[in-house]
């Protein structure tokens, strides 16, 4: 007789021993721990079964052959216990030892196991084929191509921002979102998105659905329905226009980065700590763009020749917009920020030429350094401090942009150090800024 006994196993990394691990997620009240399996890197089920023992035996048997090696014959006597994988995904998981635990019971009972006829598609399934299709895309944007490419930095978001949704939509089946579904979802994001300083948490809202709009129309599925539907129930679409949020469209001027003002920049260093101050200065004295500081190693600061070069990083997959490689002067006080950072990372056993200079705890590219600049802001606002214009990583090559001009080099300069390939994009970084003062503005560049 079989055993009917079937567990749910995650495969979570033990960082005290340095070693992967296969962890039971438990189950309770009909659902699977989702705290059991955080940080799972793929799930298994594990159970008894002597016919698929043999053949997983006879399996690796082959496999060690293959290297020169044997190992020991199967006999009766051998173990019955079978590990086999079910994939990364915890719904899909659930599903998969719900079904095997069916299986089991019939074939205990002496019947034949029930067959899985189903066509439905699973939203994990949907979400993989998305991302599968994604990540092709993304190949072709690092070839070089131009149609029918995503950025890394959009591939990265799509992921994140769908994997939130299957996690959290509370259906398992693509055909079961509906409209209620969808509301439900906008509920959860109000609730669970932590509002940023100066930040809009209905356009983050508004963002998320659009992906989750692109997806569904991926998958031939239409979200909204058109604006002139009306009442009519057979339009095509799951939900009326207008009742997500959206996000508005902006004019042209609108779009252009804010430059901040002499005293933003004061009321942010004034609350920053070392780490967070050595980050802002870096975009303050460079101009870089957010992806650029986020794969700057420590070969690309140049201390004997004053420089910083931003260029390809191929082995964190990541290219430069237009290839734009490009090596500017470092300013003395960034110079010396950094020649300070650098030995304290050495100290750690860390700042070789080829590490980050601002890595993540685990050394890796670091793309959330906004939080950063949010997490500090939301401090000088507590401390009485006033903003006035939006909170961007962008808006810190909008300032270095002014203030390269208040120091008198030419607009070719300018576009240059900033890697524009137009000369009208450089321009419209040099318009007037709200609230500039010109004197203060010199003062701050020269400190």
């Amino acid at each position: 007789m079989a055993e009917a006994t079937v567990t749910l196993l995650a495969r979570i990394y033990d960082e005290t021993n340095e070693k992967w691990v296969l962890n039971r997620v438990p189950v309770k009240a009909g659902k699977p721990l989702a705290t059991a399996a955080k940080g799972a890197g793929r799930f298994y089920l594990r159970y008894s079964d002597v016919v698929e023992a043999q053949l997983q035996h006879r399996n690796r048997e082959a496999r060690e052959r293959a290297k020169g090696r044997t190992i020991k014959p199967w006999s009766p006597k051998s173990s019955h216990v079978v590990v086999v994988p079910v994939g990364d995904d915890l719904t899909r998981a659930f599903n998969a030892l719900k079904q095997k635990m069916v299986e089991r019971e019939r074939i205990d009972k002496g019947l034949a196991a029930a067959p899985v006829i189903s066509d439905r598609k699973t939203i994990a399934e949907a979400v993989n084929e998305y991302n599968e299709d994604n990540e092709a895309r993304k190949a072709k944007w690092f070839a070089g191509l131009t149609e029918g490419v995503l950025a890394p930095r959009s591939v990265r978001k799509y992921r994140s921002q769908l994997s939130m949704f299957q996690e959290n939509s509370g259906v398992t089946y693509l055909d079961e979102i509906n409209a209620k579904v969808l509301l439900a979802y906008e509920m959860y994001l109000v609730k669970n998105l932590t509002k940023r300083a100066k930040g809009s948490q209905n356009r983050t809202i508004a963002d998320n659905f659009m992906t989750i709009s692109g997806w569904l129309t991926f998958h031939g599925i239409r979200m909204v329905k058109d604006r002139r539907a009306g009442k009519d129930a057979n339009a095509p679409g799951i939900i009326k226009h207008g009742v997500l949020p959206r996000v508005k469209r902006r004019d042209k001027e609108s779009k252009e980065p804010e430059s901040y003002s002499p005293e933003e920049l004061d009321s942010m260093m004034a609350v920053a700590t070392v780490d967070e101050g050595d980050l802002i200065q870096t975009f303050l004295r460079t101009g870089f763009r957010a992806g650029e500081i986020e794969h700057l190693i420590w070969s690309d600061v140049d201390f004997k020749k004053h420089t910083v070069t931003t260029s390809d990083k191929l082995q964190f997959n990541w290219r430069m917009k237009d290839y734009e490689v490009r090596t500017i002067p470092m300013h003395p006080s960034l110079q010396k920020r950094l020649t300070a950072r650098l030995d304290r990372m050495r100290k750690e056993g860390k700042g070789d030429s080829q590490d980050l200079v601002f890595p993540t705890a685990k050394g890796t590219p670091d793309g959330h350094h906004i939080r950063i600049l949010h997490r500090v802001v939301k401090r000088a606002i507590a401390a009485g401090h006033e903003f006035e214009h939006s909170l961007e990583l962008h808006n810190f090559r909008k300032t270095y942009a002014q203030r390269l001009m208040i120091a008198e080099l030419t607009i070719e300069d300018i576009r240059l150090r900033l890697g524009h390939a137009d000369l009208k994009t450089t321009q419209g970084y040099l318009t007037k800024s709200h609230n500039l003062n010109v004197q203060k503005e010199a003062e701050a560049f020269g400190d």
